[in-house]
């Protein structure tokens, strides 16, 4: 599942932050999962535009069910905040609230090590693998909270899309979530409530998503290995002990640099 979600700060790069699953991408998570969800709902139809907004269209001369069989438009507004300033109902909008750092360790997991493997091959053929530290890692992780509000036309309607998000978060989603970095707890539907709009009524609701991420960091460790010496001595190895035929051995040196 795509979010672009990019990080333009070379931040990351200089202190070797390999992950940090925060409010940024938890979002993006969150917007793009909704948007794949009711893209295959029929009366609350998700449509995107060519460049990937919501295809939001002016209704005038638009048929009542335009969008329920096709792709005109979309019946639902799904994003984190409108673009323009129009309002389209119904919308679920999905907003950051507040993250904590939790610690998974009091040394924030210091002391693992990431190993890499070389193969190595000497002149006569023989191969092994060799493990070699690569990275010393630690690791931390984020605890905070998604909102996503619901506004819809009528009673019917908003309770219809709270479900709807309920299910497709907790039921539907929960592994894609898993696997994206994200771990959603149990989600907290709010209160309901309704404010003037004009000649009518919005009617709206919040779900809260406690949510879990991790950060880690993978920081180089230098080239500990530069050079294999082998030595091999021959003699007579079925006594013991084995006989060595003096002055008989073979040397040889491979560097790593020149096998990589």
């Amino acid at each position: 599942m795509a979010t672009s979600s990019l990080i333009k700060s070379d931040l990351y790069s200089i202190h070797y932050i390999v992950q940090n699953t925060m409010l940024s991408h938890a979002k993006a998570i969150f917007v793009e999962t909704l948007r794949e969800g009711f893209s295959r709902e029929t009366y609350y139809h998700y449509v995107r535009d060519s460049f990937g907004f919501p295809k939001i269209l002016d209704h005038t001369d638009l048929p009542s069910d335009a969008g329920i069989r096709d792709d005109e438009v979309s019946r639902i507004f799904i994003g984190e905040s409108y673009r323009t300033d129009m309002k389209h109902i119904p919308a679920i909008l999905i907003k950051g609230g507040s993250f904590k750092y939790v610690p998974i360790s009091l040394s924030r997991n210091e002391g693992l090590i990431q190993y890499s493997t070389t193969r190595v091959v000497d002149g006569y053929g023989n191969e092994t693998l060799i493990s070699t530290p690569s990275h010393f890692i630690l690791a931390g992780a984020w605890e905070g909270q998604i909102n996503i509000d619901v506004l819809a036309g009528d009673i019917k309607g908003r309770d219809y899309i709270v479900e709807i998000i309920g299910a497709l978060i907790e039921i539907v989603y929960f592994k894609e979530f898993q696997k994206s970095g994200v771990v959603v707890k149990p989600i907290n539907i709010g209160a309901p409530s309704e404010k003037e709009d004009l000649n009518g009524k919005i009617y709206a609701q919040t779900i809260s998503c406690d949510v879990r991420t991790e950060w880690r960091q993978h920081i180089p460790i230098n080239t500990i290995i530069d050079t294999i010496s082998f030595c091999m001595d021959f003699g007579d190895i079925s006594v013991n002990p084995p006989v060595i035929a003096p002055n008989i051995s073979v040397s040889t040196e491979i560097d790593i640099l020149d096998d990589i």
